[in-house]
């Protein structure tokens, strides 16, 4: 790094600050980059990094010269960072709300498994596919994907540009999506199981003697098990729509941040 880069960063210095804060507030929530995994040193290395190559390409803000105007506008980027980040895990939980869908459905409701990123239990084909979805995101490139729409947020939200609350409706219809694409995507197995279900309430209706509790959970396993062996190659399909589903809602919190 010559002297004329170092000279113009050091100018740049509080926009270069507020930068790596939107930078470290999505490292600190988006998925992937939030891992536990990865040490809290290489995640805020990370951050600088990016914006010392963000920063050039920034129109250069009236940032306050004192350092509590300084202060309020580094909180108004970590809000943005976090914000993005924030939602970006909220829908990519979609499959692990689906998941925990599944694990009811076949019995494996009170099965937990210890998620190491988090430190807590989770479902156990929530956990599974909670993980492909990481896999598939990784492979897709959707980390660097975020960390692009991290950038391109600074043309509508320029550094120290004061930012406005999530409406009640992007909320709503947030959460409203996460439920709604978890029951499409866990929807071939709750289908199935249902009709197996029904099918034991007329066997048990027509042998009263049968114990029927003690022969349908086997039963509802092996349906359930044989159905998402059938239905795993549909699995990557599914995970890039909620890909293409996380990236618009990155987008539309943005915009919202900047009205």
């Amino acid at each position: 790094m010559n002297a004329l880069t170092l000279e113009f960063l050091v100018s740049r210095f509080p926009v270069l600050l507020l930068v790596f804060v939107r930078f470290s507030g999505l490292f600190a929530t988006a998925p992937v980059l939030s891992s536990r995994y990865i040490p809290v040193r290489v995640r805020a290395m990370a951050a600088a990094f990016l914006a010392v190559f963000t920063v050039p390409f920034i129109n250069p803000p009236e940032i306050p010269g004192e350092i509590v105007g300084l202060a309020l506008f580094a909180v108004n980027e970590l809000v943005v960072g976090l914000s993005v980040g924030y939602v970006a895990s909220v829908v990519l939980s979609t499959i692990q709300v689906a998941g925990q869908l599944i694990d009811t459905e076949l019995g494996f409701g009170m099965i937990n498994v210890l998620d190491p990123q988090y430190g807590s239990p989770v479902p156990l084909f929530g956990n599974f596919y909670y993980l492909m979805a990481l896999m598939f995101l990784i492979a897709g490139g959707g980390d660097r994907m975020m960390i692009a729409a991290l950038i391109r947020s600074y043309e509508a939200i320029p550094p120290g540009a004061m930012v406005s609350a999530p409406s009640p409706a992007f909320v709503a219809g947030l959460a409203s999506g996460v439920f709604a694409t978890a029951i499409r995507v866990s929807a071939p197995l709750l289908g199935s199981l249902f009709m197996v279900t029904l099918a034991l309430g007329v066997v048990a209706r027509a042998v009263p003697q049968m114990n029927v509790f003690m022969v349908g959970m086997p039963v509802k396993l092996v349906a359930g098990l044989v159905v998402l062996a059938a239905t795993f190659p549909l699995l990557p399909g599914m995970l890039e729509g909620i890909a293409g589903d996380m990236l618009r809602a990155v987008e539309g919190a943005i915009s919202l941040l900047a009205r």
